[in-house]
């Protein structure tokens, strides 16, 4: 850290660990995942390799948070998770999550309530975005086999009236 400079280390210590972790997040899932502002995963590099100094234009550059799209392609094309990262994350703060899933009609508030749980659930302190795809990665084939039981139950009952 040069010396005047504002910015502490563990400022700069949750953004490299949060750069790292989008990093790898990418580089795995490069079709289910997208990041917003467009250009944030580049300012944010460009931030934290700037000799650990905190400049006023990358100061501006930067973005007070990141989000995360996850398509969810599972459950339709429409639907999507966004994680927002506050960019105390995750030294000091969960990522935020917001469910848009239109195909999963009542179910989607179901489903963003087990997320909003799941992330409550989740230890403060450290990077948890890839458990969490997995966690909703497996969660969606769980709405996918609730919801085909759903529609099984029905034709179960009519065939017993005939």
């Amino acid at each position: 850290l040069a010396r005047g400079s504002s910015f502490t280390v563990g400022d700069m210590d949750a953004l490299e660990r949060q750069l790292l972790e989008l990093e790898a997040l990418e580089a795995m899932f490069p079709t289910e995942l997208s990041f917003r502002p467009e250009g944030a995963i580049e300012a944010l590099r460009s931030h934290v390799e700037q000799d650990n100094q905190a400049t006023e234009d990358g100061e501006d550059m930067m973005p007070k948070a990141i989000r995360v799209d996850y398509q969810l392609a599972s459950l339709g094309p429409r639907c999507i998770v966004s994680l927002t990262l506050p960019r105390s994350y995750p030294e000091g703060s969960k990522p935020i999550s917001e469910l848009s899933a239109p195909e999963l009609g009542q179910g989607a508030r179901t489903l963003q309530i087990k997320i909003k749980e799941h992330i409550d659930s989740l230890d403060e302190g450290t990077e948890c975005l890839f458990d969490l795809i997995e966690w909703l990665r497996e969660a969606a084939d769980r709405v996918l086999k609730d919801q085909k039981s759903s529609k099984n139950k029905p034709e179960q009952d009519t065939k017993k009236g005939s």
